[in-house]
């Protein structure tokens, strides 16, 4: 969080060098955000498909049940059955892939912690910097004002000598 300057002091003629880093780091959180965003969507994408899967089987399993008692039909039987286990498979690959997602999304939440980081320290210094600057400026402004007054005060007294 960065304040606003002092009303006094001119602002312009402060220079940060590391103003591209900053902007470089910005843009590096900024990308490290996006895919952050992505692996959260995929992950979502993932968990809603196991989810359909996992009720598509159960549905199956349910019509299978008494299906395969009343009918004394093994190539039909064989032929649900084997549906049956590819739901199974399927539902085995989508939980590796999730659980891959969830290895990228935690991956991806730390570098975006990590970039965020580094980026409020380096703007903690520009605010720093910053505050020096205003602190220097001022620290002139009164040196400035302070010998503006001895000026006038030895041309009062002066001028008070001179006149008769």
């Amino acid at each position: 969080m960065t304040t606003l300057p002092h009303a006094s002091v001119d602002m312009r003629a402060f220079a940060w060098p590391l103003l591209p880093l900053e902007r470089k780091l910005e843009w590096e959180r900024d990308a490290a955000r996006a895919r952050l965003a992505q692996a959260l969507a995929a992950l979502h994408r993932s968990q809603s498909q196991l989810r359909e899967l996992d009720a598509l089987h159960q549905q199956q399993a349910r019509r299978a049940a008494p299906v395969l008692h009343q009918t004394l039909d093994p190539p039909a039987h064989r032929q649900f059955l084997a549906y049956l286990v590819s739901i199974q498979q399927q539902l085995g690959r989508v939980g590796q892939r999730l659980q891959s997602l969830e290895r990228a999304l935690a991956a991806a939440r730390a570098e975006c912690a990590h970039r965020e980081c580094k980026l409020e320290s380096l703007v903690a210094a520009r605010a720093g910097a910053m505050r020096a600057y205003i602190a220097g400026a001022l620290l002139l402004q009164d040196r400035q004002a302070d010998a503006a007054w001895l000026v006038h005060d030895q041309s009062a007294r002066a001028t008070r000598q001179v006149a008769p």
